[in-house]
């Protein structure tokens, strides 16, 4: 997917009426809620990936470091945690440019709009970089970064 293609996402206006008032609003909280989530998603998926039985809750970061210094190459367990990691990363951004928004007075719908999006970036960005074999899909994680980075911004160049 060519940048020229998500930049317009991000800017209502650029994007077609008919795609941006299909997107649902959610709250600025339910926003944030949904960045949570989309974190502990990739959580999730490591944990069932290293096996729900053999997870170890008593020390899991240690339990983290033996998995992939085992590994042969990334695996599911490896790209989970790093999506889970790169999460929290993104989290702090999204809540600081939500939080922004709305002290400033952004329309609370525009915020849960871009909130949808970032919501729909971030979960194509989790599933990309957990699944991603080959470069080309590879490519495709970075541009749901991107999209989402871009929805941070946007939110922060609506602030006044």
């Amino acid at each position: 997917m060519p940048i020229a293609m998500v930049l317009p996402v991000v800017c209502p206006g650029i994007l077609s009426e008919k795609l941006y008032s299909s997107l649902p609003a959610m709250t600025p909280g339910q926003g944030v809620l949904a960045a949570i989530a989309t974190t502990m998603f990739a959580q999730a998926a490591r944990v069932a990936a290293t096996g729900f039985d053999k997870y170890d809750n008593i020390d899991p970061r240690a339990q983290m470091a033996k998995l992939v210094s085992q590994e042969s190459g990334s695996t599911h367990v490896s790209r989970a945690q790093a999506a889970h990691l790169n999460g929290f990363e993104d989290l702090a951004m999204f809540g600081a440019a939500v939080a922004v928004a709305v002290a400033s007075g952004v329309n609370k719908e525009v915020i849960g709009k871009i909130a949808t999006l970032h919501t729909i970036a971030r979960m194509g960005f989790n599933f990309a970089y957990i699944f991603a074999t080959t470069a080309s899909q590879s490519t495709l994680r970075g541009v749901f970064f991107l999209l989402g980075f871009l929805c941070n911004l946007k939110l922060l160049a609506l602030s006044k």
